[in-house]
């Protein structure tokens, strides 16, 4: 069974002759078999700078996981980038923080979800700085 309810905004730059590209997403998945519960509210920003060789790739997630039913579990704030050689992840203990996502939306097989969606502007915005001043606070 594959479940997503997806908002996607991206954008491009170019700063100091390097291509900057990012991509900024709220969306609901089912959970992966190693993770917690039957689903997870993600909000993600992935920031590429460069191209080939010097491509380098910046991504910050807030997973929120919850039941079948509908129950909160957990919170992740899951930063990585490719200059690093380690991935760094904290677990967050308080209540779910991913924004712009059904908050009473419980999983249900024969449902049938919109994917692909584009964020607004002001979406895309508002994702992205709710991710950074997240991220700012927790690491």
């Amino acid at each position: 069974m594959s479940i997503t309810i997806m908002m996607v905004g991206c954008s491009s730059e170019q700063s100091n002759n390097q291509e900057v590209r990012e991509k900024i997403e709220a969306y609901i998945t089912e959970s992966l078999e190693y993770e917690a519960g039957s689903y997870v509210k993600v909000n993600s920003q992935i920031v590429m700078r460069g191209s080939g060789e010097l491509l380098s790739v910046e991504t910050r997630q807030i997973k929120d996981y919850f039941t079948k039913q509908g129950s909160y579990i957990k919170t992740k704030l899951i930063r990585s980038s490719s200059d690093k050689k380690n991935d760094e992840e904290q677990v967050v203990k308080k209540g779910p923080i991913t924004i712009l996502l059904p908050e009473d939306f419980s999983l249900d097989e024969s449902a049938t979800f919109p994917s692909g969606e584009k964020l607004e502007e002001k979406e895309k915005e508002k994702v992205k700085q709710h991710i950074l001043a997240t991220f700012d606070e927790a690491f």
